[in-house]
């Protein structure tokens, strides 16, 4: 994990766990003896915190489906991919933003979540 020292969030650290955790999950998920990395940076007031793999990758419609289904309420809700629905709903929770990128198949994913400081 790359993350600089002097990073201070003044955020929801439960919530921000289990994001993290999601997401650290489905990259494992979908790396076979590959490499699966954390990373943050500060940019224009916002800590960027990114966590990338280069395992299976995604082509544009299952990034389009996985930005749907964190767009989805939980309550009331079904979908085997539950844990980008808790993703995106706490990531509302937090005032966040997440950005989903692949260069497609076999090409690996970038996640970036992005937290205002």
């Amino acid at each position: 994990m790359n993350c600089p020292e002097d990073i201070a969030l003044i955020t929801d650290p439960e919530l921000l766990k289990i994001i993290l955790r999601n997401l650290i999950d489905n990259a494992n998920k979908h790396t076979f003896g590959g490499t699966i990395k954390v990373d943050s940076t500060i940019k224009d007031q916002s800590v960027y915190i990114t966590v990338s793999d280069n395992g299976d990758g995604l082509n544009k419609v299952e990034i389009d489906q996985l930005y749907e289904i964190m767009n989805q309420d939980l309550l009331g809700k079904s979908h085997q991919n539950i844990g980008y629905q808790i993703i995106g709903n706490f990531v509302k929770v937090l005032s966040a933003e997440i950005y989903i990128i692949s260069e497609g198949k076999n090409r690996g994913t970038q996640i970036k979540l992005l937290l205002p400081l």
